[in-house]
């Protein structure tokens, strides 16, 4: 196999996942939050409705990641994904015919099927494959895509639908995606190096330098070990209250605008803020993973995370300011769900079963996400959307302390196999 030193394959794999980062989840998955915040003031909406699209979107995604996972093994990975692009820009389109919570949902499902390749089987694999050194500041990078698309995109939304309406905002933001996204999933994305005979950036440098001297063996937990150990429960019940707390993003919005009586421009202002912060948390919880480890990463998460809903909860109409701040350090926050759980995994259980540990940690995540959506939606139109906010806060720092947890029972276990395979 060719070397990669010279090759423009791996920055090709850098630059097309970043594409679809921007363009798929930048542009559909953090604009959605506008939209649903849309049916609420456009179609007379109730906000449990209106987030009843996350909850089906994200129970879609806990049943058929597994599956996609198995899919993505036997058949063309790069179809997979080319499909899976196409789906996600489908279902904006079709929210500008949809007018019921109904047929609103449908295009929940059509998310939930794309999501479970693009969202959490695409960086997670393919940087993973094609890096072995600077893996957590090249999937940083990439990743912040997402949080580029949704500032520029969420701005976007929020003045179309203010302008032209949900429907004519959705038809033209659904083709922009089908634009940008779709051609490097069909051209470009490629699993493995091997797969255009090259051999992944790093490899020379988690091999051993000796000749004759045995490669490092794979280490670690398989699935069916994984299951049995307590590590494997701490780390999915902290899993399941970090990614709880995450999912306030989606009702963030409709929170701004229907809670505190803000403008649609200004709200969406607002969650621009967010992806703004979830790019600099990507690329800055990426730098402390490789500089520091993963706990430094969790840490700083949970003082941002904590701060930010502290800012949430004492916000008023006239405290702008207050809720850009917040909503930046949230995107920090909110970065963990794409940057830790890798993380997590790896520290935690090996690499031996890790695409299957880690799309089952990443189910019970998602599990949160469907859970939180609905009970966040049911509590704001019950008691307000501030209990909804200290529930958030709670969890979010039960959550990280369990999961910081399961690093070190991880690391503890894996410590001679870590060393002997150079992962720090």
């Amino acid at each position: 196999m060719n070397n990669t030193t010279k090759s423009k394959w791996p920055i090709m794999q850098v630059i097309a996942c970043a594409a679809i980062m921007f363009g798929t989840m930048g542009l559909i998955a953090n604009s959605t939050s506008i939209f649903t915040a849309q049916v609420v003031a456009e179609y007379g909406f109730t906000t449990t409705q209106s987030q009843m699209f996350f909850s089906i979107q994200n129970f879609v995604m806990v049943f058929l990641i597994p599956v996609a996972q198995i899919i993505g093994n036997k058949l063309n990975y790069r179809l997979c994904i080319s499909v899976a692009v196409f789906l996600a820009s489908l279902g904006l389109i079709l929210l500008s015919v949809w007018k019921t919570p109904g047929t609103f949902y449908i295009s929940a499902i059509l998310y939930g099927i794309s999501y479970s390749f693009v969202c959490y089987l695409l960086l997670s694999i393919v940087i993973v494959n094609w890096y072995k050194v600077n893996t957590g500041t090249v999937m940083g990078i990439a990743s912040a895509f997402t949080g580029i698309g949704g500032a520029i995109w969420s701005t976007v939304a929020g003045q179309l639908c203010a302008n032209v309406g949900l429907s004519k905002a959705a038809l033209i933001m659904g083709i922009i995606s089908l634009v940008i996204s779709l051609p490097f999933a069909v051209f470009v994305i490629r699993k493995h190096p091997s797969d255009v005979n090259q051999l992944p950036v790093g490899h020379d440098k988690v091999q051993t330098a000796a000749a004759g001297q045995k490669k490092p063996a794979v280490y670690g937990f398989t699935l069916k070990e994984a299951v049995r150990s307590p590590i494997f429960w701490i780390a999915a019940v902290g899993c399941f209250f970090v990614y709880y707390a995450c999912q306030f993003q989606t009702i963030f919005t409709t929170y701004a605008k229907v809670g505190l009586g803000i403008s649609t421009q200004i709200s969406a202002l607002m969650s621009s803020m967010i992806m703004i912060g979830l790019i600099v948390g990507k690329i800055l919880l990426g730098f402390l993973n490789d500089r520091f480890g993963t706990k430094v990463l969790y840490i700083y998460s949970m003082i941002a995370g904590a701060i930010a809903l502290i800012l949430f909860y004492t916000a008023s109409t006239d405290s702008s300011v207050q809720l850009y701040v917040g909503a930046f350090l949230f995107g920090s926050f909110f970065a963990l769900m794409a940057i830790g759980t890798p993380q997590l995994t790896r520290f935690a259980f090996g690499s031996r079963d890790y695409e299957k540990i880690m799309s089952w940690l990443m189910t019970v995540g998602l599990l949160a996400n469907a859970s939180a959506s609905l009970l966040n939606g049911i509590i704001a139109d019950a008691i307000g959307y501030q209990v909804a906010i200290l529930l958030g806060l709670v969890l979010a720092v039960i959550g990280i302390i369990l999961t910081l947890i399961a690093i070190s029972l991880g690391k503890k276990k894996w410590s001679k196999e870590m060393a002997a395979a150079n992962v720090k």
